[in-house]
C-alpha cells in the first residue's frame, strides 16, 4: 500500500523530485525505502500524471539508459536508441584486446622482478 502524500519517504520522494530530476538510484538512497516501494511509487505518480520523465541518461558502454524522473505533468522523454550490436561487439574486441596486451605487460614485469630487487 502506497503512503499518503503528507508523510514520510513518499513526501520526501516528492520534495526531491520538484526540486531537480532524480534516478530511481537516488530516491532509494534518499528515503530509505526499497527499490521495489520507490519504482511502486514511481509507476503509480506517472500513471496520475503526477510524475514523467525528464531525460534519459545513457550508458556509455550501452546498456539500459537510466530514466531520470520529475514532478510535473509533462510528456516523457524520448527513450534513447540503442547502439547498434556491431558497435557493441567491436568495443568489446577493443576491450578484450587491451586486457591481453595488460597482461602480457604485468607477466613481463613480474619476470623481471628480481633484476629490479637486486639493482635496488
Amino acid at each position: 500500500m502506497l503512503s499518503l502524500p503528507g508523510s514520510g519517504p513518499f513526501a520526501l520522494s516528492i520534495r526531491a523530485l520538484q526540486e531537480e530530476p532524480q534516478p530511481v538510484s537516488n530516491l532509494v538512497d534518499l528515503t530509505g525505502a526499497a527499490i521495489c516501494r520507490v519504482r511502486g511509487w514511481l509507476r503509480y505518480g506517472r500513471s496520475i500524471k503526477l510524475l514523467y520523465i525528464s531525460e534519459w541518461e545513457a550508458r556509455p558502454r550501452g546498456g539500459t539508459p537510466t530514466p531520470f524522473y520529475s514532478f510535473g505533468d509533462k510528456p516523457d522523454a524520448k527513450r534513447p536508441a540503442r547502439l547498434p550490436r556491431a558497435v557493441i561487439d567491436k568495443r568489446s574486441r577493443v576491450a578484450k584486446r587491451r586486457r591481453a596486451e595488460n597482461l602480457k605487460l604485468i607477466h613481463a614485469l613480474a619476470s623481471n622482478a628480481g633484476t629490479y630487487q637486486a639493482a635496488a
